[in-house]
């Protein structure tokens, strides 16, 4: 990066005037060669050994320098594809330049020009809050790509709950949310009913024994297919649990393979249903309405679900009511067995929304319900000692000194060996405002 630094420069006029360079190019240059030079040091410092604390410290720290200097690039680029100097010397674009000289994808270098222009041309709230360390690059690209002309007058006065929801969100989630407000607020919206058949595509390669399956659906047929998927491969789990406690010597499959067995497994069984029936079965899916904000429509996990796709669903519908008091959690739910009863998990669905491990991305299909009071001390089956972990948290709340409490507002709270206490995620969302 230093040689191409002093390439561009060797041989071309200094400063504006061709009269030397100015204070801020000398100070440009200057911290250019000062961050490369230390992020060299860095970068051959050999980690094994170090305090975790020292490792884990250095590690933020980077990653905000990296903040920085994606917003400095930024703003470096839009200055020089406006100049159109790189295109008069050398006879090529700034985003081409960028990719021959840096040796990234063009596409990559097209977009970082793309969202580094609409930065400064039509969200600077966005790229302050970039600069301020407030959000990520991969934050400012998803809001710049959601913005159009069509949304950007009503968008932008929510920018600021938006960027400070990046800050308590797992990323996956902050993005979907952003796009779906992104897209409520579009006038012409991005969905046309009348183009649905051509996006619903499926293909079938095959390769000596091997079959390779590549979908695209439509979020209502996305939905369904996921939903079927993970309720079968959850009844084949179960299934595989009774056949390796009665076998140890059988390996439990894993969740993929699980999911390729479900997706077989569906495909048995329509083919044996009678074509002339005249009740053919039925495709749950759970959508939530909440009783206070009819209009608010999500799945199990807090996704909002488009309202004009309801009609669908609604049809013909198997409804299964979850109640929920003032504060949102679930109540009228039964409560007998060692297990969860089906309406406790769609009670956990509700309330959780998956793990609940503070920044864990794993969906409410892949979690486990965890008695905080274990049932082995005498800890109910109630829905208020029961707790969403994946099975790789489950395991940390089993862990030696890892204590978990759920508190009467539903939100978990954890304590580590070291006696540090944070609060638990719903939703894949931290709770906002002070720890209480």
């Amino acid at each position: 990066m230093q040689r191409m630094f002093d390439r561009d420069l060797a041989g071309e006029p200094q400063g504006e005037g061709g009269g030397g360079l100015s204070d801020a190019e000398v100070l440009l240059g200057s911290c250019a060669t000062a961050v490369h030079a230390a992020s060299t040091v860095a970068a051959r410092i050999a980690p094994k050994g170090l305090d975790v604390g020292v490792l884990s410290s250095a590690t933020l720290q980077i990653e905000a320098t990296r903040r920085m200097l994606d917003a400095a690039e930024a703003h470096l680029l839009v200055e020089l594809d406006d100049r159109e100097g790189l295109d008069k010397r050398l006879g090529i674009t700034t985003s081409r330049w960028l990719a021959r000289e840096a040796g990234v994808p063009s596409g990559v270098a097209r977009q970082r020009l793309s969202v580094a222009r609409k930065l400064r041309d039509v969200l600077p709230e966005v790229d302050a809050a970039l600069v301020e360390d407030r959000i990520s690059w991969d934050h400012a690209r998803v809001i710049a790509d959601a913005v159009n002309d069509r949304n950007v007058d009503l968008l932008r006065p929510l920018l600021g709950d938006v960027v400070d929801a990046a800050g308590s969100t797992v990323f996956g989630r902050w993005r979907r949310e952003t796009q779906a407000l992104a897209s409520l607020l579009d006038a012409d919206g991005p969905h046309d009913p009348a183009n649905d058949l051509a996006r619903n595509v499926l293909r079938l390669s095959e390769s000596d024994d091997l079959s390779l399956i590549r979908a695209e659906l439509t979020s209502q047929n996305a939905l369904t297919v996921s939903q079927a998927l993970d309720n079968t491969a959850d009844e084949l789990f179960r299934q595989w649990t009774r056949d390796c406690t009665a076998c140890p010597e059988l390996e439990m499959p894993t969740r993929p393979m699980l999911l390729a067995q479900a997706l077989v497994e569906i495909a048995r069984r329509a083919q044996a249903v009678q074509v002339g029936d005249s009740r053919p079965p039925k495709v749950e899916v759970t959508l939530v309405i909440h009783q206070d904000h009819p209009d608010l429509v999500v799945d199990p996990c807090g996704s909002p679900f488009p309202a004009a796709k309801l009609p669908v669903f609604l049809c013909d519908p198997t409804i299964h009511a979850v109640l929920l008091d003032s504060c949102g959690l679930p109540v009228s739910i039964g409560r007998s067995s060692r297990v969860p009863t089906p309406a406790q998990r769609r009670a956990l669905a509700v309330r959780d929304g998956g793990c609940t491990f503070p920044g864990c991305e794993a969906r409410i299909a892949w979690t486990d319900a965890h008695h905080v009071r274990r049932w082995g001390r005498h800890g109910p089956s109630d829905l208020d000692n029961f707790a969403s972990l994946c099975r790789r948290h489950h395991g940390v709340a089993h862990r030696r000194g890892w204590t978990m409490a759920l508190e009467a507002d539903g939100w978990t709270r954890w304590t580590t060996p070291g006696g540090r206490t944070f609060r638990g995620q719903q939703h894949q969302r931290t709770r906002a405002g002070p720890d209480r």
